[in-house]
């Protein structure tokens, strides 16, 4: 990771944990990971993986564009956009989906739907 993406990124966290009013303790419960990777990642001295940032996008409801500055995922976005409109339903599952509280709920969810589906 090049250095002027991490500085940016650190930056950016503490500014989005700030205006939340969120502790580094409550964020990594959020993330499910110990609080001393929140440290590092607001010290320039690690950086998330990629369910970490998505995860966070997800939290602070802001594009991974704007988390990370990042121009290949600005170009990603810029193409996500021109998706279909969802649905109200698809909505409210879409929503759910990120209430989950891991990556484990998150499995479970979609391997139940797909036993559901084939029935």
């Amino acid at each position: 990771m090049e250095a002027q993406h991490q500085k940016y990124f650190a930056r950016k966290l503490s500014e989005l944990m700030a205006k939340n009013g969120i502790t580094q303790v409550v964020l990594a419960k959020k993330l499910n990971i110990k609080q001393p990777a929140i440290s590092q990642f607001l010290n320039e001295k690690a950086y998330p993986s990629t369910m970490t940032l998505i995860r966070l996008s997800e939290i602070f409801r802001v594009t991974l564009y704007e988390l990370t500055n990042l121009e290949t995922l600005k170009n990603i976005e810029v193409a996500a956009k021109k998706r279909p409109e969802l649905t109200p339903d698809q909505e409210k599952l879409l929503a759910l989906y990120n209430e989950l509280p891991d990556d484990d709920w998150r499995k479970k969810a979609i391997d139940e739907l797909l036993l559901k589906s084939k029935d």
